[in-house]
């Protein structure tokens, strides 16, 4: 008699947990940014890797890898054979598909979907990049020159 009442009761919390997990999922919102903004395909300028990307804004982008894109990406198999034996390996980006990415969204070919932080050179000079006087220290900064 025991042994059947402690099957209902584990009965009984499983179907609570269902229940439960049920009101969770019925209280989700539907994830359905890919459906507003499907990924685009982005090929690797240098070693051919097609993956599948997303520009959610400047600083956030999701890349999809296939096994023939990680099949090809020279800097992904370097990251897997040094990593330890049976390991996962640790891998944060690839330069070069990085710079392939960066090239579709100017080019028009991969949309950023909140560009409100796009970066503009509109702020910057045109000579920027020309030294002035500005950037010599003061006088009394400057170390003093021995004779």
């Amino acid at each position: 008699m025991t042994v059947r009442a402690d099957n209902v009761r584990a009965d009984n919390r499983l179907a609570d947990k269902v229940r439960a997990a049920n009101v969770l999922a019925d209280n989700r919102l539907a994830d359905n940014r890919l459906a507003d903004a499907p990924m685009v395909p982005v090929t690797c300028r240098r070693c051919g890797a097609e993956v599948m990307a997303r520009k959610s804004s400047w600083q956030q982008t999701t890349v999809q890898w296939d096994a023939a894109a990680l099949a090809r990406c020279p800097q992904r198999r370097e990251a897997a054979q040094l990593s330890a034996h049976g390991t996962r390996s640790i891998f944060l980006s690839c330069s070069e598909l990085r710079d392939s990415i960066l090239d579709a969204v100017v080019s028009g070919e991969l949309p950023v979907l909140d560009d409100r932080d796009q970066p503009d050179d509109r702020d910057q000079p045109d000579d920027c990049d020309q030294p002035d006087d500005r950037d010599q220290p003061l006088a009394a900064d400057r170390p003093a020159r021995r004779p």
